[in-house]
């Protein structure tokens, strides 16, 4: 995609996570030292919402302690310039939250970004785990 397009990113999942640090989401990605990640994330032993933005190779991470493991956790990212909306929903109607609201900005040497769903289970105690990604919907505006 372009990288100066704006645009509406939406998701829903549903995720088994096993051990610490199994997620999965959405990420906006413009190089390896700029980007974002969202969704769901197993923090000690409990379902968290979760944004990670890395600008310049620099991370910060938030989380939102989630009640019980959402059916289907659903994740709209709005970005709009440098601005990034991550918003969260639980439940087939759950209302949409806000979590977040980061500055990825762009980088110079950078023409396009890339949007797309991500997992990943880092920890070396890890099998894996079971991950359904549903209705991915990236929307383009001005």
């Amino acid at each position: 995609m372009d990288a100066e397009q704006s645009f509406t990113a939406t998701v829903n999942l549903e995720a088994d996570y096993k051990v610490l640090y199994d997620q999965a989401g959405l990420m906006i990605r413009n190089d390896a030292y700029n980007w974002l990640k969202c969704g769901t994330e197993y923090v000690d032993g409990r379902y968290h919402a979760s944004v990670v933005v890395t600008v310049n190779g620099w991370s910060d991470w938030s989380l939102v302690p989630l009640e019980k493991p959402p059916s289907p956790f659903r994740l709209r990212v709005k970005r709009e310039r440098e601005a990034i909306h991550v918003e969260y929903g639980e439940g087939e109607n759950g209302p949409f939250k806000i979590m977040r609201l980061a500055y990825l900005p762009l980088v110079k040497k950078t023409r396009t970004i890339m949007v797309g769903i991500m997992c990943a289970s880092p920890n070396e105690e890890s099998d894996g785990f079971d991950v359904i990604f549903d209705q991915l919907n990236i929307t383009k505006y001005s």
